[in-house]
């Protein structure tokens, strides 16, 4: 989506899109435009003014910001402006091979609150523990999880071993032969279906409906969430850039990524 943008907005060539399209983990994302730090990332062929690889982080393409990236915005004397500009599914996975293909909002609260510790209480197999992975803090998912799902209700503390650094880790591991059938996770739908594609995991239903496009834009689907544009109030070419964000043009351009823009059609 990025290089998608960079291309129809910017102008980039095809040659430089690789190396000035760049995205690190989401809490560094974000300390870099709090703090106004270059990506360090970024690498190019040509250096032009639009290319300077020394310019300040000015907006952000991803998840909305955790409380403790919010409050150190505010340390900061930063206000963070987010803009929604796609929606996409948070979404619960389980192994192919795990019979279950839904849960409920309440039981997946009971499971990662640590109440429900066995799949058969949940109609699945008898007498299985489940492995209940989780992502670092601030890392976008796991922001989602606390804000979106577990909505007050506090999260059990996992064991390092049910903490994954990485999202395809996570995905990995629930789709693994030997303790998949027990895992359970949680992810973006465009991450698993887009980006990290397995044919072992599969994607559940919450509360029995499916994160189909129609269930997100009706707001169906329970956990339904966005990805947002966000920059620092005052920063007009970076308002510019969200505000075409939402406009038909830069929708067309968001569906022409894949991913289910925020204007309906």
């Amino acid at each position: 989506l990025g290089m998608e943008l960079a291309r129809q907005h910017l102008g980039i060539s095809e040659e430089d899109l690789p190396g000035f399209v760049t995205f690190s983990t989401t809490h560094n994302a974000y300390l870099r435009l709090i703090g106004q730090k270059p990506n360090p990332t970024v690498s190019i062929a040509s250096r032009n003014a639009v290319l300077d690889p020394e310019k300040p982080v000015s907006l952000f393409l991803g998840t909305e910001p955790s409380d403790e990236e919010l409050q150190i915005a505010a340390d900061a004397g930063v206000e963070l402006v987010k803009v929604p500009f796609c929606y996409d599914a948070f979404v619960f996975l389980v192994n192919g091979k795990n019979p279950v293909d839904t849960l409920t909002v309440q039981q997946i609260q009971q499971i990662y609150s640590g109440s429900i510790i066995r799949w058969g209480d949940v109609g699945g197999e008898a007498g299985k523990l489940i492995r209940a992975y989780q992502r670092p803090t601030n890392s976008g998912s796991q922001t989602a999880m606390e804000n979106l799902v577990m909505q007050g209700v506090a999260l059990s503390g996992a064991e390092p071993a049910y903490v994954t650094d990485g999202m395809s880790d996570l995905i990995a591991v629930v789709g693994d032969y030997e303790n998949g059938p027990q895992s359970l996770g949680y992810s973006y739908l465009y991450y698993v279906e887009g980006m990290y594609k397995s044919g072992e995991i599969k994607v559940l239903a919450v509360d029995g409906i499916a994160p189909t496009e129609d269930n997100l834009r009706s707001g169906a689907y329970p956990f339904t969430t966005c990805y947002y544009a966000v920059y620092r109030k005052g920063d007009a070419e970076a308002e510019a850039f969200a505000n075409w964000l939402t406009s038909e043009v830069g929708q067309k351009c968001v569906r022409q990524a894949g991913y289910v823009p925020v204007m309906g059609e």
